[in-house]
């Protein structure tokens, strides 16, 4: 019957696997995605904060690891750093400290309320900024924890 099918379709019956073979490379083939072209490859700069929506009262933060929080404009209780190289918003839930280099217009931006994302440097999507460019090369989120018993209604305990 093998021999009929492959006389049927017109391959030998030993050119039979090859063929198999091929078509199933050739499938896996199309099936394969295709590797995307990363942000550092198209050559977009790398831009530590910005302005995507103007109708937000948010600042969303970006880590190089994918992580990200969202900090709402209510809940924002202050800001302090040190000099230009380090800020830290602090909220009701926790804090994020941001570390990197030519912060003091970011600190403005955020006491003016006109900046709604801000996104750790990674070398793997970004070209590496001039020296004189801003960066923010860390984003450590702390988060304010509750208490086990307070979150289980017991109360603290006595």
């Amino acid at each position: 019957m093998k021999d009929r099918l492959s006389a049927l379709w017109g391959t030998p019956p030993d050119a039979k696997a090859t063929a198999t073979q091929g078509v199933t490379a050739a499938i896996a083939e199309q099936a394969a995605p295709t590797p995307t072209t990363t942000v550092a490859s198209a050559g977009e700069p790398y831009a530590p904060w910005g302005r995507e929506h103007t109708d937000t009262n948010d600042i969303e933060i970006r880590c190089r690891s994918g992580e990200w929080v969202q900090i709402r404009d209510p809940y924002i209780t202050g800001a302090e750093g040190v000099g230009d190289t380090i800020v830290t918003l602090k909220a009701t839930s926790g804090a994020v400290t941001l570390e990197g280099r030519n912060l003091g217009e970011l600190r403005r931006l955020i006491r003016h309320r006109k900046v709604d994302f801000i996104q750790e440097y990674d070398p793997g999507r970004w070209h590496s900024p001039a020296g004189n460019q801003p960066s923010v090369d860390r984003v450590t989120i702390h988060q304010t924890r509750v208490p086990q018993l307070v979150a289980q209604g017991k109360g603290p305990p006595r």
